[in-house]
């Protein structure tokens, strides 16, 4: 309670981290823009300002006494809303560096302002918007990094003969520096070894978090090293493994689970690991004690459904067969692992939710929607099978006749004929789906949890034909029809036409 207003400072804040500091820490939130050579706050927004503008870069006005312009590669001045390098110029901006000439001709321009290595732009009423990170430079939470300085000192280390210091993105710090470097022939480095003498040598802020160490590094004609070349592999490799590893995301707040689907550049397509990895989560989810679980989804669409170039691939790749395998039952798991969570469930699609994309939520407890949503299941058309239940679970929810009718005719329904047929609980504008999602999940455990656990369990067990049953005989059907030559022609016929 005595505390009164956070002010945050640094890099961009995303949306989902403003929105958890004011829940969780303290509702009045500042954000303020500066370096330790432009000085410590140049500029600062206000308590009124949206979360909205804040995660889209918006870092406030000048303070009084503080010059902000924005300029080209060339030095000229941008006009309003172009984006450039933020260059700032105060009372309390360091003129220049001690005893440092090349860095403080990429620090600073020659009228005296600050360039401040980062992207952004200014609207005519003066509010700047920070866009990202100008890569020859780095800012490890607010300080300045020169590479070279680092990279000079990594040379003064026996065994190493070229260094590139890069940038890396950073959850707390915005950035970080790593060390990519290549051992004098005939020598190895030991990346603990190097880090330990850079520690002798550097602040803290400027020593490398990490080591990559490469036979060799690409240099120009007259031999520098090649640090964009290098530092834009990296990040290359970063974000591949990001997108791997990241495709489920968990998150536990208090008694609600919240689980989302994290690969928007693929439309949140399911492959092997991203089903296994959807079904384990599920289960940790229950073993957390989630009371309720909010199942969403990151990115423009819920999701596009099974990765049909890589059903393609395994359909057509005998040597793939096996894991063809593993991948329909692994459907298979996510429903079993949805409907034996003890908790109760609540879906949010928006966007394209399209064929077992759509099944495997069936065995949720309560769907919601945005406006947006458009469910099809185009099974049929392409000569497979339906999944995850779906033939029993479809007309036990809208009734058999509806349920033929999406399934026979795979025709595309909108959200509004979706919540006519029952299918849905309730509809939204899309920015307020999480909203939604929120309200309900704090309703749910606001309930007598013993009771609620029972109520589902009663509820499901009221179904007819057993699931293992008709897993299994949808199963069947799934394999038959992917042995089919016909299927395959269908689904390449798909994917050419998209």
């Amino acid at each position: 309670s005595s505390l009164k207003v956070v002010l945050l400072s640094g890099e961009k804040v995303e949306l989902k981290l403003l929105k958890q500091i004011r829940s969780k820490i303290c509702p009045n939130l500042l954000i303020g823009y500066g370096s330790t050579e432009a000085g410590s706050e140049v500029t600062i927004t206000q308590l009124t300002d949206s979360d909205a503008e804040l995660a889209n870069g918006y870092v406030g006005k000048a303070l009084d006494g503080v010059n902000i312009k924005i300029v080209d590669p060339n030095g000229d001045v941008l006009p309003f809303g172009e984006t450039g390098e933020v260059h700032i110029s105060s009372s309390y901006t360091i003129k220049k560096y001690y005893n440092m000439p090349d860095e403080e001709i990429a620090g600073f321009s020659d009228d005296g302002y600050c360039k401040t290595g980062d992207n952004g732009y200014l609207t005519q009423d003066g509010s700047l918007y920070i866009k990202g990170r100008i890569k020859h430079i780095i800012r490890v939470g607010g300080y300045t990094v020169m590479p070279s300085e680092v990279e000079d000192v990594a040379g003064m280390f026996p065994s190493v003969g070229l260094a590139a210091a890069i940038g890396v993105p950073d959850e707390i710090y915005g950035e970080v520096v790593w060390l990519v470097v290549s051992p004098v022939p005939g020598q190895t480095v030991n990346e603990e070894d190097l880090i330990k003498f850079c520690k002798k040598v550097l602040a803290k802020y400027k020593v490398p978090r990490k080591v990559i160490i490469e036979k060799a590094l690409p240099i120009t004609r007259i031999g520098k090293v090649r640090r964009i070349e290098i530092q834009n592999k990296i990040l290359k490799l970063l974000e591949s493994k990001k997108t791997i590893d990241n495709s489920i995301l968990y998150e536990k707040k208090g008694d609600i689970g919240i689980i989302s689907l994290n690969n928007p550049q693929k439309s949140n397509h399911f492959n092997l690991s991203t089903l296994t990895d959807l079904a384990t989560t599920f289960r940790l989810s229950a073993k957390n004690g989630d009371v309720c679980v909010i199942y969403r989804a990151e990115g423009k669409h819920f999701t596009f459904g099974a990765d049909l170039k890589y059903v393609k691939e395994m359909v057509t790749n005998i040597e793939m067969r096996h894991e063809s395998n593993a991948y329909l039952w692994a459907w298979q798991e996510v429903t079993i692992a949805m409907m034996e969570h003890p908790g109760i469930v609540i879906v949010g699609y928006h966007g394209w939710v399209i064929g077992g994309g759509f099944e495997h939520t069936l065995g949720s407890d309560l769907r919601l929607a945005a406006n947006d949503t458009k469910i099809k299941l185009p099974e049929l058309d392409l000569g497979v099978f339906f999944s995850n239940a779906s033939t029993m679970l479809l007309p036990l929810i809208i009734g058999e006749g509806r349920a033929k009718q999406l399934m026979l005719m795979g025709e595309e329904i909108s959200a509004d004929k979706a919540l006519s047929f029952g299918l849905i609980n309730e509809t939204c504008p899309p920015d307020e789906l999480d909203d939604l999602l929120l309200k309900y999940a704090q309703k749910i455990i606001a309930k007598d949890h013993l009771a609620l656990i029972n109520a589902k369990k009663l509820i499901n067990a009221a179904r007819g034909s057993s699931l293992n049953t008709v897993l299994y005989q949808e199963g069947r059907a799934m394999l038959e029809a992917g042995q089919s030559d016909t299927t395959k022609q269908r689904i390449l016929s798909f994917l050419n036409s998209h």
